[in-house]
C-alpha cells in the first residue's frame, strides 16, 4: 500500500465513459491515479497523456500487482467485473465498480456476495443519484416545501436510438443486448427514485422496440409503488427526440406532486417549486457545467474517497445496488407477463 498521504488508485478500462472517471480523480486533491489499463494500448495512452498518468498497462493483473494500489476503479464490460473485483480485493485494494456488476442479475448477486466476504470496501459507481438536481430535490422534499409527496412522473426522450447508426458512437454492444433500456438506464432511475422515496413494493412495466435493428427494448413505461403509497412513473424512450439543448444532461423532465404543491425539473437542470394556489418560484442552486450530468461522476468518487477516509457507509454499496437490480428484474417479469409484480 502507498505511504503517500493521498489515496493511491489505478483504473481498469479507458473507454468513452472512463474519461469522466479520470477527469474526476484528477480534480480530487487527496487522490493519486498512478496507472491506467486497457486491452487497447492507444486508449490507455490517450487518457494517460491527457491527465498526466505515467504508467500504462494492457494486463490488469500485472498493473494491480506492480502498483499495489489503495483502490481500483473498474470501468470495463460487465462480464469482466467479477474476476477483476475479486482479484483486486484479494490483494487488499478497495473497489469501486461500474454497473452492471455482471451480465445477469444472478451474477450480480454473486459479485456482491463474494465482495461482502472480502476485507476491503466495495462500492458500485451509481452516479445518477449524485446529480445535483436530485441532491437538491432530496433536500427540498425533506424541508416539506410541497408537503407530503404522493406522485412522481418522469418523461425521458434522448433521441439517440433511431436510424441505422444508433448507439455506434457510444456502445455498439447495445445492438445485441436482449435487455436494453431498463437494464442500461432504467436501473439508474430505480436507484434515484429509491434515494428520494425509499422502498419499492410493486412494479408494473410495458416495453417496446421502436428501432427494429435492436435486439432489446428502446422504450418502456415503468410504474413503481412505494411503501407509504407514493407512485412513480417512468415514461422512457431513447428513440424519440427532446427539445432540450443537451438531452443527456437530465435525460428528461420530472414532476413531483405533494399535498401542498408540486416540484418541476426541466431538461436544463432548472427546478421550480409551485405552492398550491401560490406563485411558482425558481430554486437557486448550483449546476456545475463540467463532467457528466452536473459533474455527478466527480460527486460519486468524492463520496467514495470521503467514506473510505471516515469509515462511513457508502450510499451505493453492493447490497443497496441489488435492490435496484431487483426492481428492474421485476419490471422485465411484469412486461413479459403483463402483471403487477410484488417485491419480496
Amino acid at each position: 500500500m502507498s505511504t503517500d498521504a493521498r489515496l493511491h488508485g489505478v483504473m481498469i478500462g479507458a473507454g468513452q465513459f472512463a474519461a469522466y472517471h479520470i477527469d474526476a480523480w484528477s480534480r480530487l486533491p487527496d487522490v493519486r491515479i498512478s496507472a491506467i489499463c486497457d486491452i487497447e494500448p492507444n486508449n490507455a495512452d490517450e487518457l494517460a497523456q491527457r491527465f498526466g498518468v505515467t504508467a500504462r498497462f494492457t494486463d490488469w493483473r500485472e498493473m494491480i500487482d506492480s502498483q499495489q494500489p489503495d483502490f481500483v476503479d473498474i470501468v470495463t464490460p460487465a462480464e469482466t467485473h467479477r474476476e477483476m473485483c475479486v482479484y483486486a480485493a484479494e490483494r487488499g485494494a478497495h473497489v469501486i465498480c461500474q454497473k452492471p456488476l455482471a451480465p445477469t442479475p444472478a451474477g450480480e448477486v454473486e459479485v456482491v456476495r463474494q465482495m461482502a466476504r472480502m476485507p476491503v470496501r466495495f462500492m458500485v459507481h451509481e452516479n445518477w443519484r449524485m446529480q445535483p438536481w436530485y441532491r437538491k430535490i432530496h433536500e427540498l422534499l425533506a424541508s416539506g416545501v410541497i408537503g407530503d409527496p404522493f406522485s412522481l412522473a418522469f418523461r425521458m426522450r434522448t433521441g439517440e436510438g433511431w436510424g441505422p447508426d444508433a448507439y455506434m458512437d457510444r456502445d455498439s454492444a447495445f445492438w445485441t443486448e436482449p435487455r436494453l433500456l431498463l437494464r442500461e438506464v432504467g436501473v439508474h432511475f430505480a436507484d434515484t427514485f429509491r434515494f428520494l422515496f425509499g422502498d419499492v413494493e410493486t412494479v408494473y412495466a410495458r416495453t417496446q422496440r421502436q428501432n427494429p435493428a435492436l435486439a432489446g427494448e428502446d422504450a418502456a413505461i415503468m410504474v413503481l409503488g412505494f411503501v407509504g403509497g407514493l407512485t412513480a412513473t417512468l415514461d422512457a424512450s431513447r428513440y424519440g427526440e427532446d427539445s432540450a439543448a443537451d438531452p443527456r444532461l437530465t435525460f428528461g423532465t420530472m414532476r413531483i406532486d405533494g399535498s401542498s404543491g408540486h416540484l418541476l425539473l426541466d431538461g436544463d437542470g432548472g427546478l421550480t417549486v409551485h405552492p398550491l394556489g401560490g406563485i411558482p418560484e425558481l430554486v437557486d442552486y448550483e449546476v456545475p457545467d463540467l463532467g457528466f450530468a452536473g459533474d455527478s461522476v466527480y460527486a460519486t468518487q468524492h463520496h467514495f474517497i470521503d467514506a473510505l477516509r471516515s469509515s462511513l457507509p457508502f450510499e451505493t454499496d453492493g447490497e443497496d445496488y441489488l435492490h435496484s437490480v431487483e426492481v428492474i428484474d421485476a419490471a422485465y417479469e411484469s412486461a413479459e407477463t403483463d402483471t403487477v409484480v410484488k417485491l419480496r
